[in-house]
């Protein structure tokens, strides 16, 4: 019998994510619920001189309209520095800023009303630049506009570099990156009748949204409840801006004494929220003959835009790893964040490491080049062993993966030692033909990284968490924690910790949605820290329950307890054994407690700030990368082909979902390096849509390769450590590597557009270099659309129409203008069809017309009629159809929400051709995104209905 942890458990929430049951925020309603919209600024600086909501006020439908001095608390959201407010007052100070919001009894008329509202503004220049923000006369922070400064001074460095053979010197570059999850922001939130507030709403920390809402409402915390909805996606774009949204909602709740439901649009939820932060990074790094780094200086400057955020402590995390994974005797590290008059900058994937991660692997490569090593040895004598110390003087004694996790990777991906030049002509690292014609060559590169688990020193202070466990008579388990799922599998892998500590099986353990009610602060749900601290949590919950079952068990088996096992649905001693239903009975038989409260608190830390040094995180997890590529040299396109990615864990508690993590953050991190670009030349986001700003599809994502490395940690759970961001990490470095070995051309900014990169093949210097991050383009700036809400069409008629929705005949009366996708959601309740982009971009509303795949966003409710319309509610009415069941067994969901829309594209797929081949099959599913599977799953489990089709 296998035991809960390290076994492939089929996700808790597939069934619900894959028939469409799952309730996302925007799929909930309550009585007499009001629609919010924001008014928000078009001028990224401007003096706010008045307000005029009279217009607004005027339509029919509208409610309320508030401003900044209808907030009863300070109007401001904490983050981690008190500067940002709910509502702006006196200045904006970025474009899409919010200015006031409006209330009315439906969302169109909410945005109408928006757009209603005047507001006077005197413009001012802007400060758009980061290298001119520091000391600038425009004050946007405090009086020098800087957020943080972060240092690291080891060694001595001029020394260090005396003693070098070769040094290297490169500034690097890289832009805004947009999380591009596919549930946009939104909440809901609910007045109490005794003054207390619920909220309830896409989320990844709902501890920080109730600190917010304190502030803002003046209300203690024993009347502000969070409730996380099932979350969408995340990447760190729902830790810190759901409470700005949150906020709004509860400030209007507030103002009206009604519900308030408020849904950002895909184009205002890429314009005016967090991005990865842009950043310029110089390094200057030497080494002597052998290879071996003698000494490295960093400069790093982030642009945070607006307001702080989490900037401090996104420019801490990336200072800890400036110099990457590897020892260095001798560093001096400077690390900036500064205010500019842009969009705030906050947490994604990784966390400010991405960005300083892509420079320092692009020095490794570098110095191999001059020393004539293969990247690969450089790397193996650099790379932090047990025993090193790392820049921060940091002793690493425990799982210390990095040798473990280059060799498989080279292995894996069977890396040749690199040929020295024949006749100048570039060579490559992989088995196959380099040049595959007279245009296109094949390229690889090589990259390696680590990642601190947890909050580390700078978060010390939020890095605990608390669990409750509840045993039931009957056998099952209840368990909360205060940290929360959002596609990352972490309710299944706690299921599975908590059924190993109890002996029953993870199918009998389910997980309470995250709730403020329920459970102590738990801290956030970032830094990949909920597997090590919540499941430490959880155990520590369990331990006196485990206690109690083995005494019980060993009383009713007549043997020590020592020799008494928990597993799987008994308690066994030998060939003797009981069901652990059988154990529990007795235990309520004889009035034992059955729930406990459990609680974890991260090891301490030590960090000197000054000098930067000490023991910066409890444990590090480890990956390397070997990317390859194909480069097309007359139109500078890139195509990532393959993603070898090996990847220390400590413990795989869920093996399917350590791979789904992997090949989702690989496809992210392909798409950080060669096509996510977003443009904002003079600080208004150009391009706020899924149509403008590229992700990858599954016909563009390159096919991963997932390898588990498993090096213990002896204080995670079981041996787990976190790891979740650091997928993503590695793989710019490495594409960019690929790159180079393809066309001899190093770039030293991300993404490689086709544009950057034949500019560099034809020695143009790229215009990015002379300008600030996000001026991709020089067209002059106008306000964005998505700042300017869109007046509601005055008094649609409407007309008769018939729908033949999964089977059922409905007889309506439907507007003009009226799109099936509002008709199946609003009127027909059939929330499995998602709203993500309402442009037919992602594909998340995709519903079956006659059989065809559409996007029910584009549709017209009366173009349907005489159509036999089918929803993911009517594919598995009867049961799991086999592809709901393959994308179940396959775990081919992580966040659910563009789930509904793959499995009826696929199910176009199946029925016009029952056996296509994967490039077929990514052809047939490229009209739908999905930014946390990768797609990988995705087509195995459509590859496993297709041959049970054929059965």
């Amino acid at each position: 019998m296998n035991r809960a942890v390290g076994s492939r458990t089929v996700r808790a929430d597939a069934v619900a994510k894959v028939t469409g049951a799952a309730q996302f925020v925007d799929d909930l309603g309550f009585p007499g619920m009001l629609h919010a919209a924001v008014v928000r600024s078009p001028h990224p600086y401007a003096r706010l001189r008045a307000i005029h909501p009279h217009a607004a006020l005027a339509l029919d439908g509208v409610v309320a309209v508030a401003a900044a001095d209808d907030i009863p608390g300070p109007n401001v959201v904490h983050i981690v520095l008190d500067d940002q407010p709910l509502l702006a007052e006196e200045f904006v100070r970025y474009a899409g800023e919010p200015v006031a919001l409006v209330a009315a009894t439906s969302r169109d008329v909410a945005r109408a009303a928006a757009a209603a509202v005047t507001v006077d503004y005197e413009p001012l220049a802007p400060l758009l630049d980061a290298r001119e923000s520091a000391g600038n006369a425009v004050r946007i922070f405090a009086q020098d506009n800087v957020f943080a400064h972060h240092r690291i001074r080891r060694g001595d460095l001029e020394a260090g570099f005396a003693a070098a053979a070769v040094v290297v010197e490169q500034e690097y570059r890289t832009g805004y990156q947009e999380h591009a999850y596919l549930e946009p922001q939104g909440m809901i939130a609910v007045p109490e009748p005794d003054g207390a507030m619920t909220v309830y709403g896409s989320m990844q920390c709902p501890f920080y949204v109730q600190l917010a809402l304190c502030d803002t409402l003046g209300l203690p915390k024993s009347k502000v409840r969070v409730v996380q909805t099932v979350t969408g996606g995340g990447f760190g774009g729902k830790e810190d801006v759901p409470s700005l949204v949150a906020g709004q909602a509860a400030l209007l709740a507030r103002v009206t004494g009604r519900p308030v439901k408020l849904i950002y649009s895909r184009e205002e939820d890429i314009a005016v929220t967090s991005k990865r932060h842009p950043a310029r990074i110089r390094c200057r790094t030497g080494a002597a003959k052998d290879g071996s780094l003698v000494a490295a200086e960093v400069d790093m400057l982030y642009d945070g835009g607006a307001y702080a955020t989490l900037s401090p402590v996104v420019l801490w995390r990336g200072t800890v790893h400036a110099v990457g994974a590897y020892r260095c005797p001798n560093v001096r590290v400077d690390a900036r964040a500064v205010a500019t008059n842009r969009v705030p900058c906050g947490a994604f994937r990784g966390f400010g490491s991405p960005q300083v991660l892509f420079a320092a692997e692009s020095q490794m490569d570098r110095l191999a080049e001059a020393l004539g090593l293969d990247p690969a040895e450089i790397r193996r004598r650099n790379l932090l062993r047990p025993g090193d110390q790392t820049i921060t003087g940091q002793v690493l004694q425990d799982s210390v993966g990095a040798a473990a996790v280059l060799e498989r990777a080279l292995r894996h991906a069977e890396w040749e030692e690199r040929k020295p030049p024949v006749d100048g002509e570039v060579r490559t690292y992989s088995l196959g033909p380099p040049i595959l014609d007279d245009r296109r060559r094949r390229g690889r590169g090589l990259a390696l990284v680590h990642y601190g688990s947890g909050l580390g020193a700078g978060g010390s202070r939020l890095d605990r968490s608390g669990a409750f466990v509840q045993l039931h008579e009957d056998a099952s388990v209840t368990a909360a924690v205060g940290t929360t799922e959002m596609g990352q599998g972490m309710e299944t892998v706690l299921g599975q910790l908590v059924a190993e500590e109890l002996g029953v099986l993870p199918s009998d353990v389910r997980l309470l949605p995250a709730d403020t009610s329920r459970v102590p602060d738990s801290g956030p749900t970032v830094a990949s820290r909920s597997t090590t601290c919540s499941g430490n949590a959880l155990r520590d919950a369990c331990a006196p329950l485990r206690r109690m079952l083995l005494d019980v068990a060993s009383e009713k088996l007549g043997v020590p307890t020592a020799a008494v096992d928990l597993l799987g649905g008994f308690a066994r001693a030998g060939e003797k054994r009981v069901t652990i239903g059988e154990v529990v009975a007795e235990c309520a038989a004889r009035r034992l407690p059955l729930a406990k409260m459990g609680h974890h608190v991260a090891p301490k830390n030590t960090w000197n700030a000054e000098l930067g040094q000490g023991d910066a995180y409890e444990v590090y997890a480890w990956a390397a990368v070997v990317a390859d590529v194909v480069v097309d040299s007359a139109t500078g396109q890139v195509v990532v082909e393959r993603i070898v990615a090996a990847h220390d864990v400590g413990k795989a508690v869920n093996p399917t979902g350590v791979e789904a993590q992997i090949e989702g953050g690989s496809v992210q991190g392909a798409g950080y390096a060669v096509c996510e670009e977003l443009l904002a030349p003079r600080g208004i986001v150009l391009n706020p849509d899924f149509g403008t700003y590229v992700i990858p599809t599954a016909a563009d994502a390159p096919r991963v390769e997932p390898l588990i490395v498993e090096e213990p940690y002896p204080r995670g759970p079981h041996g787990a450590k976190g790891f979740g961001e650091q997928p993503l990490m590695a793989v710019a470095p490495a594409v960019i590597a690929a790159i180079h070995d393809a066309v001899g051309v190093r770039l030293s900014e991300i993404p490689a557009t086709p544009e950057r990169l034949l500019a560099a093949l034809q020695g143009v210097a790229d215009a990015a270099e002379r300008t600030e991050p996000g001026a991709g383009c020089s067209a002059p700036a106008a306000p964005s659309a998505a700042l300017i809400p869109v007046r509601a069409p005055a008094g649609p008629s409407v007309v008769p129409v018939t729908l033949m929705v999964n089977g059922t005949e409905h007889q309506l009366r439907v507007g003009v203008g009226e799109t099936l996708l509002h008709v199946l959601r609003e009127r027909l309740r059939l929330t499995g069809t998602k709203k993500g982009c309402g442009k037919g971009e992602c594909g998340a509303c995709t519903v079956l017309l006659d059989g065809k795949p559409v996007n029910a966003c584009l549709v017209l409710a009366a173009d349907a009629q005489d159509a036999e319309v089918l929803t993911i509610e009517g594919l598995g009415a009867n049961g799991l159809h086999p592809l709901q069941r393959a994308f179940v067994e396959h775990g081919a969901i992580q966040c659910g929400f563009c789930t509904p829309g793959l499995v009826l594209s696929a199910k176009a797929l199946l029925d016009r051709d029952p056996d296509p081949d994967e490039a077929a099959i990514r052809r047939g599913i490229a009209g739908n995104l999905c930014r946390c599977t990768g797609y990988v799953k995705v087509v195995a489990a459509i590859r496993a209905a297709a041959a049970q089709g054929r059965r």
